[in-house]
């Protein structure tokens, strides 16, 4: 008999940027969790004169990929700090494996994604405006070497 996967969803309106040091960071929004292959094709004929391509995994098993985040600014910024470390020319102290982190409804944790050597290349805060009472956020592009999930 066949097992019967799982049809319980995942809610993932709790998650949190780990940096391994200090507390999580609560997050509004991230996008770029995704693990990718490169494909190489290979094209060729055959006696007939037909062209049949044969795709395969390229030279790298997981593209490095990019992840952006964006969280309310405060004080005291922990990732604002790690920045400043690539800023400074300190790659080797920067590069560092962090976690998004979903929790359940019950706060329990429910998945976490690894990124692999991962160093923030960009930062940057929301548009400032008088007329505006909103929270001042920061956006920041990681840059990682690999994604590992886990459930």
């Amino acid at each position: 008999m066949a097992e019967k996967h799982s049809s319980e969803l995942i809610g993932a309106s709790s998650f949190y940027l780990d940096l391994r040091s200090g507390p999580q960071i609560s997050l509004k929004e991230v996008s770029g969790l995704e693990s990718e292959t490169e494909v190489r094709e290979l094209m060729q004929s055959t006696k007939d004169g037909k062209v049949i391509i044969i795709k395969s995994q390229g030279a790298t098993p997981v593209k490095p990929g990019k992840l952006t985040i964006k969280y309310a600014a405060y004080k005291g910024d922990p990732v604002l700090d790690w920045r400043q470390l690539v800023v400074n020319g300190k790659m080797e102290e920067a590069r560092r494996d962090i976690h998004i982190v979903i929790y359940g409804v019950d706060n329990k944790e429910i998945m976490r994604f690894t990124c692999k050597n991962s160093w923030p290349s960009k930062y940057a805060w929301s548009n400032l405006s008088a007329k505006s009472n909103e929270a001042l956020e920061i956006t920041v592009t990681i840059d990682h070497e690999g994604l590992e999930i886990a459930k």
